[in-house]
């Protein structure tokens, strides 16, 4: 079963381990050799919604893509915050700006403040989440957060 959902990777478009990842590609997780080099990895971590992901990499340049995960061993149905792991991950697109905008702007308050305490706005981008939530003190607080377009987050930097 196919499950699409989101994926981010460092602005090179490498991820935690150093891997570099293409639009339009598909990576399989090779079992027998990660055994044989000794790596515990199982497959490729993903989520089911964009602000829970962004969460582990702090990167200021980071890139978000929508991804289809394929042998899925860990889905939806069984989530834990929305993250999947699949043993074959397609790379579907990389998402400019307006269109990660265009997904947060409507959401539920707790998930967009999650995306606001973890994602370098820019100005513009902040204005429109702030004119859009004009009434919520909550993303109000949250977009304070960010200051001279930098993230403030609480987490350690996860690379």
């Amino acid at each position: 079963m196919a499950i699409s959902g989101y994926k981010v990777f460092h602005g090179d478009m490498t991820n935690r381990y150093g891997l570099k990842f293409e639009e339009g590609q598909t990576y399989e997780v090779n079992l027998e050799e990660n055994k044989k080099k000794g790596i515990r990895g199982y497959g490729y971590y993903y989520c089911t919604r964009l602000e829970e992901c962004i969460i582990f990499y702090l990167d200021e340049d980071k890139k978000v893509a929508k991804v289809t995960g394929f042998e899925n061993f860990r889905g939806d149905e069984e989530n834990y915050e929305g993250i999947c792991v699949a043993r074959k991950i397609r790379i579907d697109k990389i998402m400019s700006r307006e269109e990660i905008m265009d997904y947060i702007i409507g959401l539920e308050e707790s998930r967009v403040v999650l995306f606001i305490t973890h994602y370098k706005l820019t100005r513009e981008e902040k204005n429109r989440i702030s004119e859009f939530y004009s009434g919520s003190k909550a993303v109000k607080d949250a977009l304070a957060w960010q200051k001279d377009d930098k993230i403030i987050s609480l987490l350690p930097n996860i690379k």
